[in-house]
């Protein structure tokens, strides 16, 4: 097994978004199954900070029809954390009791490797709270709008009245004029998709800023040979500090340095990666300008379409 692993054949049960196929001229192997573009969009919402914690990722697995459930109908939160920091959706396959760590496999990835260190860099940095979810669905502007009175984010809730509840936005700032009055739902939702409605940019100020960012792209296109020197340079001068590391390492007699020399090299190999990676996708985008181009400007051209979609 550690043999084939050696070869870029990952050889264990496969993880959630792969299963074993038959590859010609591979033998068995993983490959994307039908749950991969789920794990893609969780991994890549991750990375982007559309799910600024793993409990807000696991939500979203959560309510999903296909995601695998355990016996009380969860997606555990460990479960989730443990794709969040596998390199294998990457495509480099680490395992810790055979000392193998990040060894490029032949399987196909799901994400870049550079996502990839930005959902680490992510779960390593500062802790943030999830949002919350008892009132987020039923209030999408709680936290977003501010009262009037003193410019804090007005907060929301239900009131039980004696047939049915009621839904309410509120000011919970002491001192306000406008402490614990309630505002209704459909109201302030009303008014609010009034403003969205008129949220459209005129023609010319949408053709004007097409021909912006198509002039920023073509510009940054050109410079593409320049971007890939750079990568080459920095990564020519990785290799050398490596091996210099490597010599310290077999030198030393302290466990305690040779400790922290391995770690600077895991390091190292990780900046490696992502540079051979940026050189080999140097003035390959991952689109077309157009396709790109339409899918952001299609929400600016009309965001009253995406709320009133219901989509939280």
């Amino acid at each position: 097994m550690r043999a084939r692993v050696e070869k870029g054949y990952y050889c264990f049960p496969p993880v959630l978004g792969y299963t074993y196929k038959k590859i010609p001229g591979g033998g068995r192997m993983i490959a994307p199954d039908e749950l991969a573009p789920l794990i893609t969009n969780m991994l890549e919402g991750f990375a982007a900070g559309q799910f600024q914690t793993a409990t807000e990722a696991q939500r979203y697995l959560q309510r999903q029809p296909a995601m695998p459930k355990n016996t009380k109908g969860e997606v555990r939160l460990q479960r989730v954390i443990d794709i969040l920091r596998s390199p294998l959706y990457a495509g480099y396959i680490t395992i810790k009791k055979w000392d193998i760590h990040l060894h490029p496999g032949k399987h196909e990835p799901l994400i870049s490797f550079a996502t990839w260190q930005r959902i680490q860099e992510r779960l390593d940095g500062t802790a943030h709270a999830p949002i919350r979810k008892d009132l987020n669905a039923d209030f999408p502007l709680r936290g977003f709008v501010e009262c009037d009175g003193c410019g804090h984010p007005l907060t929301a809730g239900w009131s039980k009245g004696r047939r049915k509840s009621y839904a309410y936005y509120t000011c919970q700032q002491k001192g306000c004029c406008n402490y614990k009055k309630s505002i209704r739902k459909a109201d302030i939702e009303g008014r609010f998709e009034d403003i969205l409605k008129t949220l459209q940019p005129a023609p010319q100020v949408y053709g004007l800023a097409r021909a912006l960012f198509k002039q920023g792209w073509d510009a940054f296109s050109e410079h593409g040979d320049l971007r890939k020197e750079d990568a080459k340079a920095a990564l020519a001068k990785l290799e050398a500090e490596s091996a210099k590391l490597v010599q310290r390492i077999i030198a030393t007699d302290s466990e305690a340095l040779a400790n922290a020399y391995e770690t600077q090299l895991k390091n190292m190999e990780e900046q490696k990666i992502r540079l051979q990676e940026s050189i080999a996708q140097s003035g390959q985008p991952r689109a077309t300008f157009e396709t790109l181009y339409r899918t952001a400007c299609g929400f600016l051209s009309n965001p009253y379409k995406l709320w009133a979609s219901g989509k939280l």
